[in-house]
């Protein structure tokens, strides 16, 4: 079936289905899973309730530019050395905050509270804290080295749980780089 802007496709419960993009343009394409017997006044409830608009904690970094501004268009209110945009976050060192509506200004971990967890889904409501950051890094010198502790060590050492990356480059320079891993071998001690 061929699929048009804004237009949406209705794959039932285990069946198979592939996506190809046939144009030349970029396509960004969203896949959905919507709950057993989800009617149409039900998605309405919930865009009304539930879909608000953020606005990002800004991290300012040693390590941080002003290419968010440039290149994103965010607005740095006045800071020199933004090194991240936390877009979605309930993390206590940068809190996303509700842009607009009647819940504006509100923490989105206030907004979560008032909502009710079971809004965010049986796989997200399982665990005790929001399990999602999201945020774009503008990485203008070296980022400091990072250490990404498991769950067994986070939980008793940092009260969170362990860190598990993706990242997606959105913008870099031609002799841009990421280390990943050692140069050499290392034992777990």
């Amino acid at each position: 079936k061929e699929v048009f802007l804004n237009q949406s496709v209705y794959v039932p419960i285990g069946g198979k289905h592939r996506v190809e993009n046939r144009g030349e343009l970029n396509l960004t394409l969203i896949e959905t899973v919507l709950g057993i017997g989800i009617a149409m006044d039900d998605t309405v409830r919930s865009l009304d309730e539930v879909l608000v608009k953020l606005s990002p904690a800004l991290r300012e970094c040693i390590w941080g530019g002003v290419n968010l501004s440039k290149v994103l268009g965010k607005k740095l209110y006045g800071k020199k050395k933004v090194g991240e945009s936390w877009e979605l976050s309930t993390h206590p060192g940068g809190e996303s905050v509700v842009a607009d509506g009647k819940y504006a200004g509100k923490t989105l971990k206030q907004f979560i509270e008032i909502i009710g967890r079971e809004k965010l889904g049986w796989k997200c409501q399982a665990f005790s804290e929001f399990p999602l950051l999201i945020k774009f890094i503008d990485a203008h010198r070296s980022l400091s080295i990072q250490v990404h502790p498991s769950d067994e060590y986070a939980f008793p050492h940092e009260n969170e749980y362990g860190k598990n990356e993706l990242w997606y480059v959105v913008d870099a320079k031609p002799d841009a780089y990421i280390y990943a891993g050692f140069n050499r071998n290392v034992t777990r001690s």
